[in-house]
């Protein structure tokens, strides 16, 4: 039954997000088009607007991009499971694990296709900075390099961060969705609860933090985003505790998603309230 649903949730969806990601390209393409053709001409201060003008919207593009495909699946599982529709999905034969998996198995496919959209984008709009060539160079020095084995295992463990992400991006809105239904108002519960999870994921991160510090991966914290937040500066340790503190981010992000996935599951299972 896993099967048809997935089936189900991807006919349902593909089409919005097939057009989501054409115009991202169709946008990179005419983009890179149009900046070549500036450069060809002499500089002024019109040809830099309109080349600064292109830039911001391209970036606000790829941001939206990014954005809009989660809240596009945050919808549907609203819409699905907690609201008039949810009384036919849940009279399916299937159970609370099916319907969840089948939301963020599609969900997350299209989150992964969406980054390499923009990689795509990116390498289109910059083909003369960065290319193909540049990419296979990298692959083959990781090939190359005096540790391979080494250099496979970080690559791989940096993919497993990165699917990570993903998968705990969407399950966090799942959770926060499923906890909010419980509340009068429905959307300001998840809302509510979403911003909940992030101060209680944000004080989990400050804890561990204190008892890396304390531990021989002594370091400045650094990165962007939630995963990279656990882990000490790369540059400082060396190539052993590289691979300790990409395992330990592999495990603590993955252990953070599978309690979003036992919050979605719990009250979808025992909690259900589609009043």
């Amino acid at each position: 039954m896993l099967g048809k649903l997935l089936s189900y949730e991807w006919k349902d969806s593909w089409a919005v997000m097939l057009v989501l990601n054409l115009v991202v390209i169709a946008m990179s393409i005419f983009g890179a088009f149009g900046i070549d053709a500036l450069k060809e001409q002499d500089f002024s201060i019109v040809n830099s607007f309109y080349s600064a003008i292109y830039v911001t919207i391209y970036a606000a593009g790829l941001f939206t991009l990014a954005i809009v495909t989660s809240i596009y699946f945050y919808i549907r599982f609203y819409k699905n499971l907690y609201t008039d529709q949810g009384y036919l999905m849940h009279t399916l034969p299937v159970s609370s694990h099916e319907l969840i998996a089948s939301k963020l198995i599609i969900a997350a496919m299209w989150r992964v296709i969406s980054y390499i959209t923009i990689g795509v984008g990116l390498l289109i709009i910059f083909h003369e900075e960065f290319g193909w060539n540049d990419i296979v160079g990298v692959i083959d020095d990781v090939l190359e390099s005096e540790r391979p084995l080494y250099a496979i295992t970080a690559l791989v463990l940096l993919i497993l961060i990165g699917l990570g992400y993903v998968l705990y991006s969407l399950l966090m809105g799942y959770a926060a969705i499923s906890i909010g239904q419980m509340a009068k108002n429905k959307v300001w519960g998840a809302i509510g609860a979403f911003v909940g999870l992030r101060i209680l994921v944000r004080f989990f991160r400050g804890a561990l933090s204190v008892i890396l510090m304390r531990t021989h991966i002594n370091s400045r914290i650094i990165g962007p985003s939630f995963i990279y937040g656990y882990m000490p500066g790369l540059a400082d340790l060396d190539s052993d505790n590289i691979l300790v503190v990409l395992l330990c981010s592999v495990i603590v992000v993955y252990s953070v998603c599978i309690v979003f996935y036992a919050i979605s599951n719990y009250m979808m299972k025992y909690r259900l309230n589609l009043e």
